[in-house]
């Protein structure tokens, strides 16, 4: 305990004493504890709630990212698919012109698509001679080019997709299938080999494959998500 002076007589006192026992003056007990312990209270409250913000602040920032990643990720599949589907139809228009040469050559049949290409100099072609004179021609030789360079489009889009969220795992797995379907399709498409009937065959095959991929594909890629 300790001892203090009475303000009035000078007495010593202790300090817990609400009144002078000498003189009967009475002392206003300081607040100062009250007050310093509210304050501490106050300034653990504050920092608490600072923390929570800060968590909460973090958690929207975090999930910004990912949805902004997540979104990115969704308009490359679709991307992909788009330069893709563009890719089939010229690939497709190469392979009928293929189909249409390499026949009329063999049975010498005249057509306005392919004439050019099957009879020279006032004679029929081989279907190897009028299938080189289909490639050299500088139409032919433009979407065989635009086909590559599609192709090549769809492969750094594939390439370029990085960090893939959990969630959309399974649509770059049959993404990656599909680029892998394309691509057979495409170089089918670019230039002929075997018979024509192992052409024709072979692309009914690369065909199916490529419409089961897209489907499969299509499938699981999602809607874009949103904050």
């Amino acid at each position: 305990m300790a001892m203090i002076q009475c303000s009035n007589c000078g007495a010593d006192i202790s300090d817990k004493a609400k009144e002078c026992p000498y003189c009967g003056t009475k002392f206003k007990r300081s607040n100062k504890k009250i007050v310093l312990i509210v304050v501490v209270a106050l300034v653990i409250a504050l920092a608490i709630i600072g923390v929570l913000v800060g968590i909460n602040i973090k958690k929207k920032n975090e999930r910004k990212v990912y949805v902004q990643h997540y979104n990115e990720c969704v308009q490359s599949f679709n991307a992909i698919k788009k330069s893709a589907e563009n890719g089939i139809k010229l690939g497709d228009k190469l392979v009928s012109l293929t189909g249409s040469v390499w026949s009329d050559a063999i049975f010498k049949q005249p057509s306005l698509d392919t004439i050019k290409y099957t009879f020279k100099d006032d004679e029929w072609q081989s279907y190897s001679q009028a299938l080189n004179n289909m490639y050299a021609d500088e139409t032919v030789k433009s979407t065989v080019t635009s086909l590559t360079n599609i192709k090549n489009e769809v492969n750094q889009k594939f390439n370029d997709i990085k960090d893939v969220p959990d969630e959309l795992k399974d649509t770059y797995i049959s993404a990656q299938v599909f680029v892998s379907a394309f691509n057979d399709r495409a170089d089918f498409s670019a230039k002929a080999s075997g018979s024509l009937n192992t052409y024709t065959t072979t692309y009914q095959t690369k065909k199916s494959a490529y419409t089961q991929a897209l489907s499969k594909f299509t499938a699981n890629i999602p809607k874009e998500i949103e904050e």
